[in-house]
């Protein structure tokens, strides 16, 4: 897949789009002013550096552990 970019926010869902774990070449993830419950799938995203996740309803973040790339993590609102 050639998606580097990926962005959905204030759609107000309640988890990832099922389409965008398969983006294994995603390098930044904005999925901020949602609903988002749970990040699971996310490790699927192993060159993830840079997601934005803020202003959910996040209340755990284990799922990030295999996304070893990450180099910038924005949580704040949860």
């Amino acid at each position: 897949d050639g998606i580097r970019d990926y962005k959905v926010t204030g759609v107000q869902t309640c988890a990832l789009p099922i389409s965008i774990v398969e983006c294994t070449n995603l390098l930044m993830l904005d999925v901020s002013y949602n609903g988002i419950l749970v990040i699971n799938g996310i490790e699927s995203l192993v060159n993830l550096k840079c997601l934005n996740a803020a202003y959910n309803k996040l209340t755990q973040l284990d799922p990030l552990k295999a996304c070893v790339m990450l180099e910038r993590l924005e949580v704040q609102g949860n």
